[in-house]
């Protein structure tokens, strides 16, 4: 009724993306200083100061964010604002496509309404910056939806179909999985209903437009300098070498920010885990209700409608917890894919059983609702125990990181009680220098000083931003030199004992003999060594002529 009141769909359209953005942006601009969110803030910025992704640093993951990001820096300045934004308009758009799908598939306004509600609520804002599983799930949902309004409608069905290879491509250069979970699920229905429709004309054109749109992103890719070695070395070695050593890892999960490892306390984690579990059982039971009764109808009447769309909410679903479970990730990851699984079953379940669908309706909001009270909150929140600091206004750092809080979790707090002044006093020096230092941090130290950074690795992450071993790790290690001495860089920072992906700087033993410990100060957690560059140089000397990031 309230819809109608406003004016229809048109108005509808406007309350969710207005939903949409105006949430993100509270809880983006609302959030702490950024740790491992800063790739997407650093990329862009690498971006802005002529660096190229693949060639002049590693990149496993997270070129479209990055991509999008730079034009909106070099619009609007960089700030932290412009930053929440990328993923607020994303946000809205992913929001107003459940809308529209939900409309496509029979709902009702008011309950097509809601269902783009609920993805407003879940689809960004649990991060609520640029990240790279955020963009991956939603591009990977919007895959999976292309491909399900391509079946159901095979009359316009090859417009919709032609649109999964560039989804696909949006998906992968955002993160390979779940995209790839994604491609499989959506492959594998493709080919089924065309064989099963008589579409092989639909499902050719698809094979040729992706063939087109591979060798596009291929011929782009070569045009800035890319050479395929590089690209499938850090978006498909490094990625499948990390899956390889968590397969395999038996080690206890421990959290910890710039100090050794410390472990999250036993009643804690499980009330944690239990709550993770509850809820996406919650939000699981739409799903389950629809399989169960499109399964009962169509043993009743052989139409396939309701049991496809309940096929696809499982499918989304699924690939949702695969993607959390096999990565280890946070449980806030991939819940655009839970939206368009909500959005499937409500659509199967009202042709079936309206009463029911109205029920998964109630269910899928109080799942919604529980969220929005427990994970709705950046990323390095989801991390914290022991409650949430206040904080302070990070502005007192930095002009770009106006309303963004600064804090650091509850068990580093104690090792710097000002840390926002630390940062303060730390930027204030570096952007002061009139040469770049090294700098080995998680944050967002670069862009705050106005310098091009100058490590070839885009975070600190053993495998995923930098080579474990090898001869691409030596590759790695001679570009990193390279690009020191070209830099005229004379000083180390590094961000505590170790960043806070664990890496400390005796992981580069070769850049650890050549500094000058009778220099080093301390700025809060920070280190500031010198270093000596005639050491380098002798170290360089005899690495050979450049090699590419390989």
């Amino acid at each position: 009724m309230a819809v109608r009141i406003l004016g229809g769909e048109a108005a509808a359209y406007a309350l969710v993306v207005v939903v949409a953005v105006a949430l993100n942006q509270h809880v983006g601009n609302q959030g702490y200083m950024p740790l491992d969110q800063s790739i997407v803030y650093n990329g862009a910025w690498r971006l802005l100061a002529g660096q190229v992704p693949y060639v002049d640093f590693w990149l496993p993951f997270g070129l479209v964010p990055i991509l999008l990001q730079a034009p909106l820096f070099l619009l609007l300045g960089v700030s932290w604002t412009a930053y929440v934004l990328q993923a607020s308009l994303l946000n809205a758009a992913f929001a107003a496509s459940m809308l529209f799908l939900g409309r496509r598939l029979g709902l009702r306004l008011g309950a097509a309404t809601l269902y783009g509600g609920l993805a407003a609520v879940v689809a960004y804002p649990p991060m609520a910056t640029p990240y790279v599983d955020q963009h991956a799930a939603i591009f990977s949902a919007w895959l999976l939806a292309v491909v399900l309004l391509g079946i159901l409608d095979p009359a316009r069905g090859r417009r919709w179909w032609l649109a999964a290879p560039p989804l696909f491509l949006l998906a992968f250069f955002s993160k390979p999985v779940p995209s790839a979970y994604a491609l499989l699920a959506g492959g594998l229905a493709l080919v089924v209903a065309a064989r099963r429709q008589q579409r092989g004309r639909d499902l050719l054109a698809v094979a040729v437009a992706s063939l087109l749109w591979a060798a596009a992103a291929a011929l782009a890719l070569r045009l800035v300098g890319v050479t395929a070695e590089a690209f499938v070395a850090q978006t498909l070695d490094a990625p499948l070498a990390l899956a390889l050593e968590r397969a395999t890892s038996s080690e206890v999960v421990e959290v910890a920010v710039a100090v050794e490892a410390a472990p999250v306390a036993v009643g804690d984690a499980f009330v944690r885990r239990a709550l993770v579990v509850a809820l996406y059982l919650l939000a699981l039971l739409p799903v389950i209700a629809a399989l169960v009764v499109a399964a009962r109808a169509r043993a009743r009447d052989p139409g396939r409608d309701p049991a496809i769309l309940a096929l696809f909410a499982a499918t989304a679903f699924g690939i949702a917890v695969l993607f959390m479970a096999l990565t280890r990730n946070q449980p806030v990851s991939a819940l655009a894919l839970v939206a368009l699984a909500w959005v499937a079953a409500h659509a199967a379940l009202q042709r079936l059983v309206p009463a029911i669908a109205t029920a998964a309706a109630a269910v899928a909001t109080a799942a919604t609702l529980l969220m929005l009270g427990t994970w709705v909150m950046p990323r390095y929140l989801n991390d914290f125990e022991g409650g949430v600091p206040a904080g302070v206004d990070a502005a007192v750092i930095s002009p770009q990181l106006a309303h963004l809080r600064w804090a650091l979790p509850p068990f580093a707090a104690g090792l710097d009680a000002d840390s926002a002044d630390s940062y303060r006093r730390l930027v204030a020096e570096l952007a002061g220098r009139p040469i770049p230092p090294v700098i080995v941090s998680d944050s967002v130290l670069y862009p705050l000083i106005g310098r091009a950074p100058v490590p070839p690795a885009l975070f600190w992450h053993r495998t995923l931003s930098f080579p474990a071993d090898g001869p691409a790790r030596a590759a790695f290690d001679a570009r990193f030199r390279r690009d020191i001495l070209a830099a005229g860089s004379d000083l180390v920072v590094m961000d505590g004992p170790r960043t806070w992906m664990a890496v400390r700087l005796a992981a580069f033993p070769w850049l650890e003999a050549c500094l000058r410990p009778d220099g080093r100060r301390e700025i809060g957690r920070f280190s500031l060594i010198p270093l000596d560059r005639d050491c380098l140089a002798r170290q360089a000397a005899s690495d050979g002529p450049a090699l590419p990031l390989r």
